[in-house]
């Protein structure tokens, strides 16, 4: 507070040279004239200036400046660690979604329900595209259950294009050859 009171004094003393001076200029009474407007100012930036406000000195702006820049830094880095977290958390909730699709599809074919296995894998496809297990599964639905050997064929062609050395992709190639499509 002392800062401030030493600053409004310094303003007081250039706002009097100032206005003792114009009053002077103008033949006006250096007394009154001049008092009412030196108090009525020393008022005005007393009931405007908060209490403890120091202007600040350039080396303490400049300190101030760096250190808003370094907690700008560190909150872009915490916004983009975050964003991992984010997008870590989607794309394992997507595959719990796509593995919830396929294995309900596995039960399905399982029961028998040949139609309502085809939608669970297609839906788990929508969601996994490159699921190569889906494909497996969806190439022996068609082969086997739904008797569609061109849908068959076009699963196992993209399982074993996306699984090529999975224990069963000789198999599928086999099944490929004897589907003669």
């Amino acid at each position: 507070m002392h800062e401030t009171r030493g600053l409004v004094a310094l303003c007081l003393a250039a706002c009097c040279g100032v206005l003792w001076g114009s009053a002077a200029a103008a033949g006006g009474n250096r007394d009154s004239d001049i008092e009412k407007n030196i108090v009525s100012e020393f008022k005005t930036g007393v009931e405007t200036a908060p209490d403890g406000v120091v202007p600040p000195a350039p080396a303490a702006e400049q300190q101030n400046e760096a250190a808003l820049r370094a907690e700008l830094a560190d909150a872009r880095s915490e916004i983009a660690r975050l964003q991992g977290i984010v997008k870590r958390i989607l794309e394992a909730n997507r595959r719990e979604k796509a593995d919830m699709h396929y294995n309900i599809g596995c039960v399905f074919r399982s029961g028998g329900q040949y139609l309502k296995a085809e939608q669970e894998f297609l839906k788990a496809l929508v969601i996994a595209p490159d699921d190569a297990d889906v494909h497996y599964n969806l190439g022996i639905l068609y082969e086997e259950n739904l008797k569609n050997p061109a849908k068959a064929r076009k699963h196992y062609e993209r399982y074993v294009e996306l699984a090529p050395s999975e224990k069963d992709a000789a198999r599928v190639s086999e099944w490929l050859t004897g589907l003669g499509m």
